[in-house]
C-alpha cells in the first residue's frame, strides 16, 4: 500500500463533471435546429396565399423566427436504419414567429398587417397556440382585410403551423445528419475442393492380393 504522497497519479481519477455523463455524445446527441425551423417556415409560409375569394386574396410571408429549438436523440446510431427504428427523439423549443400579410381587393384597394405567434412551446398543446392578426392600419381595407383573416385566414396558418411543429417533433433534420451506413464489403466465396483419399497404406487384404495376381502381378511378391 502506497503512503500518503507516494501515490501513482495514473490512479487519481479526474472529475469530469457533466462532460464525464455524456463522453462522445454516446448516450444522446443535442442539435440546434432552430437554423432548420427558420428555413423550414420561409419555405412553408413565404408567398402562401391563405384567403383566396371574389372579394379579396390574402399572401403571407415570414417576418422573423427567433427563440431556441433543439432535438435530442436518446442514443447514438451509427447507420440509418437504426436510426430510424430505434430512435427516441425528442424536441424543446420556444419559438416566436411573425407573418407579414398582404391583402388585395379587386375594387382596387389594399391592406398590410401582421400574424403573431408570441409562443410556441413543446409544453404547449396545439389548440393552446395563440395565433393573433392585427392591421397595420384603421382603414376599411384593412378592417375588411381583418375580418377575412379572422374567419379563415388564421384556420389555414394554423394548419400549416401544425404541419410545421409535426415535422419539428418527428426530428426536424436529425436523419440527414446521421452518416451513412458503409456498405458492407462482400467475401468472395471460394468452392471447397473435395481432398482425393489416398491410398491405405500398411498390408495389403488377402482380396487386394488376389486382384493384384489375377492382374498378373507377380513380381510384386517374389521374394
Amino acid at each position: 500500500m502506497a503512503k500518503v504522497g507516494e501515490e501513482d497519479p495514473r490512479w487519481i481519477v479526474e472529475d469530469l463533471g457533466n462532460k464525464g455523463t455524456n463522453v462522445n455524445d454516446w448516450h444522446w446527441t443535442e442539435v440546434n435546429v432552430l437554423p432548420w425551423c427558420t428555413e423550414r417556415a420561409h419555405k412553408l409560409f413565404d408567398d402562401k396565399t391563405i384567403v383566396k375569394s371574389k372579394d379579396i386574396t390574402v399572401t403571407v410571408n415570414v417576418e422573423q423566427v427567433s427563440g431556441e429549438a433543439t432535438v435530442s436523440n436518446r442514443k447514438r446510431y451509427k447507420s440509418i436504419q437504426l436510426f430510424n427504428t430505434c430512435r427516441k427523439l425528442l424536441a424543446f423549443y420556444e419559438l416566436n414567429i411573425t407573418l407579414k400579410w398582404n391583402a388585395t381587393i379587386p375594387q382596387g384597394g389594399s391592406a398590410t398587417g401582421k400574424v403573431n405567434m408570441p409562443y410556441i412551446s413543446d409544453e404547449s398543446e396545439n389548440d393552446e397556440i395563440e395565433v393573433d392578426a392585427v392591421a397595420d392600419t384603421k382603414s376599411q381595407d384593412a378592417q375588411t382585410a381583418l375580418k377575412h383573416m379572422n374567419q379563415s385566414g388564421i384556420l389555414a396558418i394554423k394548419k400549416i403551423l401544425f404541419d410545421f411543429l409535426s415535422e419539428l417533433r418527428a426530428g426536424a433534420n436529425m436523419a440527414s445528419m446521421v452518416p451513412p451506413e458503409e456498405p458492407k464489403e462482400e467475401k468472395e466465396v471460394k468452392p471447397v475442393k473435395e481432398e482425393k483419399k489416398s491410398k491405405k497404406e500398411g498390408p495389403l487384404s488377402q482380396y487386394e492380393i488376389i486382384k493384384d495376381l489375377s492382374d498378373g502381378a507377380f513380381s510384386k511378391y517374389v521374394c
